[in-house]
């Protein structure tokens, strides 16, 4: 009994002074204090910033509306920033509506502010193998699509600016021919660095009746600076033949 009174009496003098033991509680509740707020967490510390190009010009059909050339994004990731230019006519990358699709693909056909935000108005391009039920099996066996090949669809939606995930290229058929050519000449076995498409074909809406060979499926057109757009249909009637005096 005297041995234990002297341990007990020991100890006593060495923890005099000390602060009570904390429960596993309040170390928990401790260490929450001291780490920082939820919101000053960035697991990917990635910094993404908008900035337009151009001169700003007022809409003229949405007066509301700010247009500008294009725009500028600056990723900074770990400490290294990474600038991207897109302007009309780029084709691009964009967030899907759910996360087991691709990636949407899109030509920028405008770049605009209003009170709501920073957008673009994007026309759609579809993947060949998405849209063959619209095409219709006889339209898509005659224009041999491959897995490469995008149609430009007629349908423009505005988009956030923060929904593009990057460019993407899109080559005309000849461009694509000529790339495909170049990299076998090279060595490469005609294979791309990257992702890159074919459009030749534009899918448009032409009422309920349509062609029996070709469907709703007409040639497109390149134009730099504006990107695809279908090809004008020969126009109907005798518009070359001269009026009677």
């Amino acid at each position: 009994k005297k041995k234990k009174k002297k341990e007990k009496a020991a100890a006593a003098k060495k923890n005099a002074g000390l602060p009570p033991k904390a429960s596993s509680a309040d170390a928990a509740a401790t260490a929450n204090a001291s780490a920082p707020p939820p919101a000053a967490h960035n697991p990917h510390n990635v910094r993404v910033s908008v900035k337009f190009i151009g001169p700003p010009r007022q809409g003229s059909l949405y007066r509301d509306r700010v247009y500008h050339d294009g725009f500028q994004t600056t990723t900074v990731k770990d400490g290294k920033s990474v600038k991207i230019d897109y302007v009309v006519g780029d084709h691009v990358y964009a967030l899907p509506g759910s996360e087991d699709e691709d990636l949407y693909i899109a030509q920028i056909d405008s770049v605009f502010e209003d009170r709501d935000g920073q957008f673009v108005d994007c026309v759609w391009l579809e993947r060949a193998k998405d849209v063959a039920t619209e095409i219709g099996p006889r339209a898509y066996k005659d224009c041999d699509f491959k897995p490469h090949d995008v149609l430009l669809c007629t349908n423009v939606n505005s988009n956030p600016i923060q929904s593009i995930e990057g460019k993407v290229d899109i080559l005309t058929e000849e461009a694509y021919d000529a790339a495909v050519k170049a990299t076998k000449d090279s060595g490469g076995g005609g294979g791309f660095v990257r992702e890159t498409f074919r459009c030749r074909r534009a899918l448009v809406a032409r009422g309920k009746k349509k062609h029996a060979s070709g469907g709703n499926v007409v040639p497109v057109l390149f134009e730099p600076g504006r990107g695809f757009r279908p090809k004008d249909p020969p126009a109907k009637g005798k518009a070359g033949r001269k009026k009677k005096k």
